[in-house]
Parts: C-alpha cells; structure tokens; sequence
C-alpha cells in the first residue's frame, strides 16, 4: 500500500496522491522546503541537493551594509583610521557598487571599479586603500554568510606607483634648515626629527616627562590624533612597534635643553602650540615651509625629515634592523622596501668592497 501523509513516518517522505513523492528538509537558514520526486529516491536526492545550496542569510546593498559594517567598528577604530575608512566608502566605493546587493558583488565588479577610480585620476595609493578596505568589509560579509565566497581574494590590488623621488636633505641642507630655526622652539623639533625620524605626530604629542636628557633617550608613547567631532588629542601609536624607547644623540640632547630653558616655566608639552595645547598639523607646516623658504631650500613635507634621518642613518652603516626599530615601522622589511634606494647604494659599495679584496 502506497504511504499516504496521513500514514508517513517521521524522517522520511511520503506519496502524495497524485502519486509524487515529497520530502521536507531544513536549509542553513533555518527555513524548512518541501522537495518532490517520481520515486522517494529522486525525492531525496533532490532535498540533499537542497540542503547544499546556500543562501544569503541577510539581503543588503554594498551601500546598507558599508553603513552598519562602518557603524560596526567605529568605537574600535582610532578616529583617525575610522575617518579614513568612512571617506574612502563615501567618496570612491558606494558611487560606483552602492546599489549592488553583497551577495552579489562579482570579480568583474571589483575589477570595473579599481578601472574607474583609476580612470578619475585617484592616485595608486588611494586606489589601493579603497580595494582593501572593500576586501575586509566582503571578508566579515563571508564569514556571516552573506555571501558566499569573498570575490576579492582573486583579484589583484590596484598597483600602487610612487612617481616622485625621496627628497632627502644632505648634512649641509639639515643645518642650514635648523640654523633658519635658531632662536626659536623649531630649531629644536627640527633636530629631534633630522636624528631619530620621528613622526609629526609623535613629536608634538611629546612630553616633558617622556625626555630623558641625561640618559639620552625619548620615550614615544602616544601621537597627535585629531577626534572625528573636531580638536586634538593624544592616542596611542598605531602599531606596538611604534611605542618605543629612541636613543639621542647629544646635538639633540643640547637643543632640547635649550629649548627647555627658553620656554622656562616649561609646560607639559615640548613642543605646544601658540595657545599652550596640542600644536596642529597645520601650524606645524606652516613654520616648516617658511624656514625652508628661509634656508634656501626647495619645498618639501615634513615627512622629508623622517626619510633624511633614515637614509643618512643606513648609509652611516647602521643595521637596517636597528634603523627599523628607531623608526617604529612594523618590520624590517618595510624599512628595506621603503629605503631601497639607499640599499641599492650600499650593495654597489659591497661590490667594490669585494672586488678590492679579491682584484
């Protein structure tokens, strides 16, 4: 007798009575479907093929869900980092993939929008930035299951080209720009920047307390952040290898105590502001173009300090892993890749080195 609902056993199908077969099975998602088949065989394999289908297990755009994503991550995010990724969704990704449902974002889509951002004229580094921020906002939509596979892990990054050349000062240029400075607390920024390659940042976050001048060292401990809402605070660097324990030497040993009795009774901070708080960026900038004006020297970024320390520091011979470990960079390689120009230099000097020893 054929088995009718009425008399199905628990697990398994039953015939209807047009004759079907039909078995009920649970997806991923939880909703239960119904699966039918000549023969109960047919029927099962077809519910077995069911289960192994996936589905989305939540419908958004690109746009919906970069909101709740960014939404997501912003109390653990430095503002700073948090604001980088908010401007590069905003400005260059939802234009172009903000109506295109997650579950459905493809290679080629990625691909068209790398060629577009690139088309608009967005600088590589730019370009590179928006692909990875995409590829970790697809990489949480895979592991929640809103898709099924992250279509960024097969396409490559946009290339990034750097078509400007290191400006880096010689001995000469460094004293002429802290000679532009004499007199002033800059005379003092410039040498700290010009011996150890900190940062902007890590250098007007510094405090009194973190300078130890007989011992000859700096503590870097913290970097000037500006809050999303507006104004200055000082955060914690962005990598461990950043908060680091930086040697001096006693140049900048004797413009910092200068500048310490200048600036008697001294403050809190080294290096503050007009108004006695954290000096912005700006300010900063401002003054450094001017004394390079005054020095005879040709426009730059501040950043050229940092580049001149870590070139003259390897060419002085000091190990690429020392120089990595002053300059806080994550790993040594970075410092290898970023100053390859300088170790281009050295392995010629290596090669005549050897040719002396063995011609």
């Amino acid at each position: 007798m054929a088995v009718t609902e009425g008399h199905r056993r628990k697990g398994e199908g039953y015939r209807r009575e047009d004759g079907l077969w039909v078995v009920r099975t649970q997806l991923a998602d939880g909703k239960r479907v119904a699966c039918y088949g000549k023969t109960l065989a047919e029927a099962k394999r077809k519910a077995e093929a069911k289960k192994g289908e996936w589905r989305p297990a939540a419908e958004a755009s690109v746009a919906a869900f970069a909101e709740e994503w960014l939404t997501e991550r912003r109390a653990s995010m430095k503002p700073q980092g948090w604001a980088a990724y908010e401007r590069a969704f905003r400005l260059h990704i939802v234009p172009v993939l903000g109506d295109v449902p997650v579950a459905r974002v493809t290679e080629r889509h990625l691909g068209d929008l790398y060629a577009k951002l690139a088309a608009q004229g967005l600088g590589g580094t730019s370009c590179n930035f928006a692909a990875v921020v995409l590829k970790a906002m697809l990489s949480d939509a895979e592991r929640r299951s809103m898709i099924q596979r992250n279509p960024s892990r097969h396409v490559r990054l946009p290339r990034i080209v750097r078509s400007r050349e290191k400006v880096i000062l010689d001995a000469e240029e460094a004293r002429r720009l802290i000679e532009a400075a004499r007199g002033e607390g800059f005379a003092a920024l410039y040498t700290l920047a010009l011996t150890t390659g900190m940062r902007s940042g890590e250098i007007r976050a510094l405090r009194w307390r973190d300078i130890d001048l007989e011992g000859g060292r700096v503590l870097v401990r913290g970097t000037v952040t500006t809050r999303i809402g507006g104004g200055r605070t000082i955060d914690t660097p962005k990598t461990t290898r950043s908060l680091r324990d930086v040697p001096i030497p006693q140049v900048t040993v004797q413009a910092l105590a200068a500048h310490r009795a200048r600036s008697a009774p001294a403050g809190e901070l080294v290096f503050p502001g007009s108004d006695g708080t954290l000096m912005h960026s700006q300010t900063l900038g401002r003054a450094f173009h001017a004394h390079l004006e005054r020095a005879g020297l040709p426009p730059m970024t501040f950043h050229a300090l940092r580049d001149t320390a870590a070139t003259l520091m390897l060419q002085g011979g000091v190990p690429a892993h020392v120089v990595s470990r002053i300059l806080g960079h994550a790993s040594e390689a970075i410092t290898l890749s970023v100053y390859a120009h300088v170790t281009r230099g050295m392995e010629a000097q290596a090669a005549a080195a050897v040719q002396v020893i063995f011609g």
